[in-house]
């Protein structure tokens, strides 16, 4: 519990303020008519997860 209060205070490296997700939300979401079921995930999660993800990746390919 303590760990996600400080989480949320600190943020990650990966988290886009809402200007930035401003900027890339039309396209993010954007969907190809109204067929199948909605999204079960925001998106703007699983990007920041996407970049945190490939931050740490690269991190470990240069040092291991």
């Amino acid at each position: 519990m303590l760990a996600s209060k400080r989480e949320k205070m600190l943020g990650y490296t990966s988290d886009m303020s809402d200007e930035e997700w401003g900027l890339i939300e039309e396209i993010i979401n954007k969907r190809k008519g109204k067929q199948g079921r909605p999204p079960l995930r925001m998106r703007k999660a699983i990007m920041e997860w996407d970049i945190l993800y490939n931050q740490e990746r690269l991190f470990l390919e240069r040092f291991a």
